[in-house]
């Protein structure tokens, strides 16, 4: 029988690992004022939103012009859009994480790492993202990898930014570094 209660020390088992939860559980100190348990609607709403991990749902479908659009960016670098297309088709609800590395990284570097988790984010899950998330580019540069932007013999991917109070939709060359501020969307594996 399925209760809306998880005990203390219990277990979840849809997207999240124990250890996941436990660092949510810690960050948070969900259990205070719960007798030992724990509400589910409660629990996930924090594990959506906490740390690293963000939760929403993405139309493969849906035109990149149509996605700008809905993303109500304030600034946004003028390319043919038409170059992006993604493999993936349908709606499915993603929770990808934001992969940080505090330092000076390239691209090769974030790429290999990366690959141990899942794959880089298309351009098409970054709008829904920033569609989904309007604020959290306003806190770090997210960066998209696994689409790139063709131009004068050079490759660019996409990031969501921020210039000044604005938020921006920008490309960056994909060959060079990157800063420590930046976070890389990685949609994991077990999706």
């Amino acid at each position: 029988q399925w209760s809306s209660k998880i005990p203390k020390g219990g277990f979840v088992v849809d997207r999240f690992l124990d250890e996941e939860l436990g660092k949510v559980v810690q960050q948070v100190d969900l259990f205070h004022g719960h007798e030992g348990y724990l509400d589910v609607k409660e629990v996930s709403s924090v594990i959506e939103n906490t740390g690293n991990l963000y939760s929403f749902s993405v139309d493969y479908n849906r035109g990149v012009e149509d996605g700008i659009s809905a993303g109500k960016y304030d600034l946004v670098d003028h390319v043919d859009f038409r170059d992006f297309q993604t493999k993936q088709k349908g709606i499915r609800k993603v929770t990808p994480e934001l992969s940080s590395f505090n330092h000076y990284i390239t691209t090769d570097d974030v790429l290999r790492r990366v690959e141990k988790r899942g794959r880089p984010a298309d351009f098409v899950e970054l709008l829904a993202f920033g569609e989904t998330y309007p604020n959290v580019q306003l806190k770090f540069p997210i960066v998209a990898l696994e689409s790139v932007f063709h131009s004068r013999g050079k490759l660019f991917a996409p990031y969501l930014g921020r210039e000044i109070s604005e938020r921006s939709l920008r490309f960056a060359l994909f060959g060079n570094g990157w800063v420590s501020s930046c976070r890389f969307m990685v949609i994991r594996d077990r999706e």
